[in-house]
């Protein structure tokens, strides 16, 4: 919002004619819970879900929107969704992003239940987006130097995208498009710092992928 100092500094240097009364009132982002500032020692998550069910993986992205740590993986989902129900344990995300179009039914049900009501955004595939989408949102963001030179990237954005089946960055995408609509892409994207999720079982690691190191 502009100050006042500031509109008599735009007054000053107009035209002669009408001046203004009222400072300028411009949006400049949109807070959410798992994106406003927290006071609480703990750091607070959005958390972006997806899976290949064909392949049973489970791909996930989770950002710390005021550390800017972010961390993304994926892995085999076991039976029950065991992976999946431990991570959210574990992190006690503020906020979740899914991909109900990719996402079963029961995974759904599981993140439903694990935040407040209202927490849980279920995007349809356009609005969560795929690998496709996250590398050419990256790109036209430009958030880290060259848009469409990956080797800028995070080591963990750049060893997600490599994968044979990219779901954590797919998941990573989810993440972007949701602050890039509350206008805290520009904020939060270039400050982040990625590291590599792994289930605290070890996971399959021929389909884990990120760098720097694991998350628990």
């Amino acid at each position: 919002m502009e100050a006042p100092a500031e509109l008599a500094e735009r007054n000053k240097a107009s035209a002669k004619g009408a001046k203004d009364k009222a400072v300028r009132r411009e949006l400049c982002s949109i807070l959410t819970k798992g994106t406003a500032e927290s006071y609480s020692p703990h750091a607070t998550y959005l958390l972006a879900v997806t899976e290949d069910a064909a392949h049973n993986l489970l791909g996930v992205a989770f950002v710390d929107v005021q550390s800017g740590r972010v961390s993304l993986g994926q892995c085999e989902e076991e039976e029950g969704k065991q992976r999946l129900r431990t991570l959210l344990a574990q992190l006690q995300p503020a906020e979740i992003l899914v991909d109900s179009a990719r996402t079963s039914a029961e995974a759904c049900t599981i993140l439903r239940n694990a935040v407040p009501p209202g927490m849980l955004n279920e995007l349809a595939a356009e609005r969560f987006g795929d690998a496709s989408a996250a590398r050419a949102s990256l790109a036209a963001g430009n958030y880290f130097g060259d848009g469409d030179d990956d080797a800028q990237w995070p080591r963990a954005l750049q060893a997600a995208a490599a994968a044979e089946r990219p779901l954590a960055f797919a998941a990573f995408g989810g993440c972007l498009n949701y602050l890039r609509r509350l206008l805290l892409d520009k904020q939060t994207i270039p400050l982040l710092d990625g590291s590599e999720w792994r289930p605290t079982d070890g996971g399959n690691p021929a389909a884990t992928v990120g760098g720097g190191g694991a998350t628990h």
